[in-house]
């Protein structure tokens, strides 16, 4: 038998399919991986975004509550 048989040989022998398929299970779970990683910057960027969002409907309440005791101030103001 020669050198390039036993290469024929071994590549034909199904350890090649395998090989295939070991390789295609890799990239996807590599995709998977990468996948996953991408979700978890999303959620974490999502917390940094509700964080934002309470701040915002926290200056908001306050803005709420000056105004109105600004209303309430300008119309006791108005009736003197």
């Amino acid at each position: 038998m020669t050198p390039t048989a036993g290469i024929d040989f071994a590549q034909n022998d199904g350890l090649h399919i395998k090989q295939e398929w070991t390789a295609a299970i890799e990239d996807e779970t590599r995709r998977l991986k990468e996948t996953v990683d991408d979700h978890e910057s999303m959620i974490r960027s999502l917390g940094r975004v509700e964080y934002r969002i309470d701040r915002i409907d926290q200056d908001a309440q306050k803005t709420t509550v000056g105004l109105h005791t600004f209303v309430i101030r300008s119309t006791r103001w108005r009736k003197s």
